[in-house]
């Protein structure tokens, strides 16, 4: 895994917090996978920056030959986008309609179209009527209007919910959940915040980051959050979870809080979303307040500093190396940990 994300040579147009941010297409939505990131612009259109090795820009350059770019590109044959989430290279978007369409890195099939060919372009599943999603390393999960779940990819520490550990090409049941509101994929492990305000995990817990009080066995059905209720968010990482109580609070559990099951985090103040960034060799946990201001902070149970700048902070997304904020005005700024954040024009 190279350690190069967003900035500074992937954003197009950067400046420091000093000045007016002059801003091209207005940002409604925002994903941020593992080196790359995707907009969704007025109009419901996408536009990527970043890593394209693999196609997860979905600009129809062939993947191997794309590069890296810090122009953003739009996602050809693409519209009416309702949501998007970004793994470690690959992308997927939520259509207004209920569809489902995914492209980038399919070795293990996260795509889901059956295959696992990379597409530089979208590809076509075939589930209907969802409602929500989220995309891992390798695998992604969507939440259907029913309130069940399904997840495919990757699978080799049970992170599908299946009880088994095969790769899955296609969308499988995760097995015996109903009333699922939102999901969490982190790189080996997923959650799921349940209606009566639950959490449930499964896959990878080597550091704990099942939060059942256990550490080292995969859980390839899901399990429960010990002792945590009164859920309104979740977030998950690298081998790390953290829940976003209904009171404001924060909780997490696994290797970056040293803990197995759910720890509270102080420093932060009364919340409304949060994001977790997470590499081998980093953290960032950031949490947007309910005055639409944003902290983070790289070690749990230490102070979180507030990201300067940021106002009007309406949206949280983080991946591998860094964290995006999108504010009420359209407007978009990334950072990685403990840097100052800087503006993206589309």
């Amino acid at each position: 895994m190279r350690v190069v994300w967003l900035l500074p040579v992937l954003l197009l147009a950067c400046k420091n917090n000093e000045g007016e941010v002059q801003l091209g297409q207005l940002v409604t939505g925002i994903a941020v996978g593992g080196q790359h990131a995707c907009a969704r612009v007025v109009g419901g259109t996408l536009r990527c920056f970043g890593d394209d090795s693999a196609g997860q820009l979905g600009d129809d350059i062939n993947a191997g030959d794309a590069g890296e770019t810090s122009v953003p590109r739009g996602v050809v044959g693409l519209s009416a986008v309702a949501e998007i989430a970004a793994g470690f290279a690959h992308t997927c978007a939520r259509l207004d309609d209920g569809a489902m369409r995914c492209w980038g890195a399919n070795d293990f099939g996260q795509l889901g179209d059956g295959t696992t060919t990379p597409r530089s372009t979208p590809a076509v599943l075939s589930i209907r009527n969802i409602s929500s999603m989220s995309a891992g390393g390798a695998h992604t999960c969507a939440v259907l209007r029913d309130g069940t779940a399904m997840c495919w990819g990757r699978n080799d520490d049970g992170q599908l919910g299946d009880g088994s550990t095969t790769t899955r090409l296609v969308p499988v049941l995760v097995s015996g959940l109903s009333g699922v509101e939102e999901l969490a994929a982190g790189q080996f492990h997923t959650c799921a915040r349940l209606k009566d305000k639950t959490v449930r995990c499964w896959g990878r817990n080597d550091a704990g980051q099942i939060g059942d009080g256990s550490i080292g066995t995969q859980r390839l059905l899901h399990v429960g959050v010990a002792t945590l209720s009164g859920v309104r968010g979740i977030a998950a990482g690298l081998a790390d979870t953290c829940a976003l109580k209904e009171d404001g609070s924060i909780v997490c559990w696994g290797r970056a809080a040293g803990r197995t099951s759910a720890t509270l985090v102080t420093g932060f103040g009364d919340s409304s979303e949060i994001s977790i960034s997470a590499t081998g060799t980093q953290f960032e946990l950031c949490a947007r307040l309910v005055d639409h201001s944003v902290r983070c902070t790289t070690a749990l149970g230490g102070s979180a500093r507030p990201i300067n700048g940021i106002l009007n902070s309406v949206e949280l997304s983080a991946g591998g190396y860094g964290t995006c904020s999108r504010s009420s005005n359209g407007a978009l700024r990334c950072w990685t940990p403990g840097e100052a954040p800087r503006s993206v024009v589309l």
